[in-house]
């Protein structure tokens, strides 16, 4: 690390920067950024809260003469803020020593606050060097390493602005954190300026937002620090909601006679962290991070680190203008992120750059009119990288292992990025949103001036832009059963974002998202067990405003069940029919089990198994209505059949038919001669013997008999034989007469 700011290298320093840094970046900033004075200037226009109560910090004791400790005060007028609901808090001209930690949490109250001073009576230019804004109301900051000097929590709005947070000199850190900003919906900092001011300690920050959206706009850091080796950095998001830094500068110089820099004790990390993102849900859709318009020295190990464990869904950066640092870092480091877009940036200065930009895993990014110079000229991407596209950009390396690297060289007129900003003043005369800048430069950068995909793409963008659309809009709708009447916990699933986000209806069965990208993509789609929907899915795609969806609901039920054979073993392979209000087929799986699922409740059903050779001791079961899952489980046994037919190949009837062996049963062969035993249990080892018998009749063969191994067809058919009878006749006489009234007896086989 170089060691600067002393008078004396500090003037040399500024010659140089003036020679170099000025021309590049205010220069470029002032004559390009604005695009011909055509683009209106981004600022933060703030939600100011409603002025209840105004009151003076001098009100509460304060002196504000640089030695009195004001902590006391500030904390006294904080909580006369509480104690009416919110409101503002003016700080009159002075510098007001904060040597006790003041901390006040407005949770549960609703609250919106205003802090503000004086603003500066003659603002300087705002260009890339340390000078200062001129505020006349200074918080000196020195509660030491334990201690965050200003912490607020739980407010809908806050507004800081036109408040100078200075440093002590000679104090190697002022607080652990100079101003932490935790649970705020809306969080703006405006027209401020942070001097001098360090934490070398761990978990350190100057400004630090906790489960906000925080927006810092005209603001600047001079000569602040904190410890890059406890990846410690000036602007620090945890948790975040949003972040948007704009019309801003970090430099690691001052102007103050004895306090020039805290710079030389160690390099902050980065000038501007972007950590995890807060959780998504259904009013909080989106995680976009917004750099827009910002100066940024050389004094930090990196420029913006954006290195989050889940992905955010947007980082936008447009004219950024950066000394990227001589420590063998990086000017920007993104890595996790679904969708990267930097434009018109500038990347120089730096002797011993790493990489301008360094980009590890990202779904897209778009790199447009980058100009990457003087040792800072170096791209590198990494293969986690899915799509990378470079337009009309300046560098010396471009190091892309990406999946797919575009680089495009085209004329103003053609350049995507330029063309949709024409269109959009155009027609809405304003710049496009971040998202929507996103979303149609990808498609405008992939047809590569090819006409045939130009064409309708660009009618399609001018059709959306005459419809005027917002940038965000909101999905409003109802789930309602049959009847009309609103259905209560439904589950919605919303597609196309970073990730699927989930709400529930309400007890009227409403539901809501909002803060969508009207340039966009998305499904939704309801879910709850019991229901089906009409609509399955609705789609929404590059929408002109607020939607409205609404499903119907039909109440369903299940049928399944288990086929068991009657000894216990489940049968695998039996086709189940399912008929009546639904026709269906389902086959058992190994276990058995079949099921019939999203049946309509006001339906009837029949359930009727089928395997050839196999009978049920129940034949099928019915429903008529669904009033809950229903079981329909089933028996399965072995049904003997066959016929007896005569020589002639006709069926005889009345023949008995005896079934002995592992069952005892009888029964008659009907009109057609046919028979059947059911209801026979199948397990491993039985045996069935039948045997016909009817008088005057042999039957071939005599009987049958089947066994376990047997596991083709159960039928058993027989012929049957009638009997042959014969007549013996003759005389019995003495010799010449007959002789009558005598015995005959016959005897063998037949009397």
């Amino acid at each position: 690390m170089q060691i600067k700011h002393t008078p004396t290298s500090f003037l040399a320093r500024t010659f140089f920067f003036a020679a170099l840094f000025l021309i590049m970046c205010v220069v470029l900033s002032l004559a390009r950024s604005r695009e011909a004075g055509r683009f209106p200037p981004l600022s933060v226009h703030a939600n100011r809260p409603v002025e209840s109560l105004t009151i003076s910090l001098s009100d509460y004791g304060a002196v504000g003469d640089g030695l009195t400790d004001d902590g006391p005060a500030l904390q006294g007028a904080l909580d006369a803020l509480w104690d009416a609901g919110g409101g503002t808090l003016y700080v009159p001209a002075g510098h007001y020593a904060i040597n006790t930690p003041v901390n006040k949490d407005f949770t549960g109250q609703g609250a919106s606050i205003m802090i503000h001073g004086e603003p500066s009576t003659s603002p300087p230019l705002f260009g890339g060097n340390g000078e200062e804004l001129n505020l006349s109301a200074d918080f000196i900051i020195g509660v030491g390493e334990t201690g965050e000097a200003l912490r607020l929590k739980g407010l809908d709005a806050l507004l800081i602005e036109d408040i100078t947070f200075s440093g002590v000199p000679g104090a190697s850190t002022d607080a652990l954190i100079t101003l932490s900003l935790s649970d705020i919906n809306d969080a703006t900092i405006h027209r401020c300026e942070f001097y001098g001011l360090a934490s070398l300690v761990a978990d350190g920050a100057i400004v630090q937002a906790t489960n906000s959206d925080l927006k810092i706009d005209g603001a600047a850091f001079l000569g602040c620090t904190t410890s890059s080796a406890l990846q410690a950095s000036i602007v620090q998001n945890i948790l975040w909601r949003g972040v948007s830094v704009s019309n801003s500068k970090f430099i690691d110089y001052g102007n103050r006679p004895g306090l020039y820099s805290k710079t030389v004790q160690a390099p902050p990390y980065s000038w501007i962290a972007i950590n995890n993102a807060a959780p998504r849900n259904n009013l909080s859709t989106r995680r976009e991070a917004l750099i827009r318009h910002v100066i940024l020295d050389e004094g930090a190990l990196m420029g913006v680190t954006c290195v989050p464990s889940t992905p955010v869904d947007l980082l936008f950066i447009y004219d950024l203008q950066m000394n990227v640092s001589n420590l063998g870092a990086f000017g920007v480091y993104v890595d996790n992120v679904k969708d990267l877009f930097i434009d018109k940036s500038l990347f120089g200065w730096s002797h011993n750059a790493g990489a301008a930009i360094l980009i590890g895993a990202v779904d897209e990014a778009i790199l447009s009119s980058v100009e990457c110079i003087a040792g800072a000229d170096r791209i590198s991407v990494s293969q986690s990288t899915r799509q990378l596209t470079v337009i009309n950009s300046t560098y010396n390396r471009l190091d892309s292992s990406a999946q797919e690297t575009n680089v495009l060289t085209t004329t103003d007129d053609d350049d995507p990025v330029r063309y949709l900003n024409r269109q959009y003043v155009a027609l809405l005369e304003r710049l496009p949103d971040p998202a929507a800048q996103m979303f149609w430069t990808s498609r405008l950068a992939a047809c590569r001036n090819h006409v045939e995909c130009l064409a309708p793409l660009k009618t399609g963008l001018d059709d959306y832009l005459r419809t005027t659309p917002p940038a965000n809009f909101s999905i409003v709708g109802q789930v309602v059963d049959n009847e009309g009447t609103g259905i209560e916990g439904v589950t919605l699933n919303l597609g196309g974002l970073q990730q699927v986000l989930t709400t529930m209806t309400d007890a009227d069965g409403n539901f809501l998202f909002t803060g969508l990208p009207t340039s966009g993509r998305y499904s939704l789609t309801p879910s709850q067990t019991y229901f089906t929907y009409a609509p399955s899915q609705t789609s929404f795609e590059i929408v002109s405003g607020d939607q409205t969806a609404l499903f119907y609901a039909t109440l369903v039920h299940n049928i399944s069940g288990r086929i068991t054979q009657s000894n216990g073993p489940t049968v695998r392979g039996v086709a189940v029919n399912l008929t009546g209000s639904r026709a269906a087929t389902a086959v058992t799986d190994i276990n058995g089990d079949y099921s019939f699922v999203n049946l309509p409740a006001d339906g009837s059903y029949t359930v009727t198994p089928s395997r050839s050779g196999y009978y049920y001791q129940q034949p099928s079961m019915t429903f008529d209505g669904l009033h809950g899952d229903q079981i329909a489980d089933f028996t399965e046994t072995i049904s003997i059949n066959g016929g007896i037919v005569d020589e002639a190949g006709h069926g005889l009837s009345g023949v008995n038919l005896i079934l002995s062996g592992s069952a005892n049963l009888t029964t008659t062969t009907d009109a057609d001669g046919n028979y059947s035993f059911t209801g026979l249990s199948e397990f491993s080892g039985y045996s069935y013997t039948v045997a016909p018998f009817k008088a005057s009749y042999s039957f071939n063969p005599l009987t049958k008999t089947i066994t376990h191994q047997d596991a083709g067809s159960k039928t058993l058919n027989f012929t049957a034989m009638p009997h042959l009878t014969y007549s013996i006749s003759g005389k019995l006489t003495d010799g010449v007469n007959g002789l009558g009234g005598l015995n005959v007896n016959l005897n063998g086989s037949s009397v």
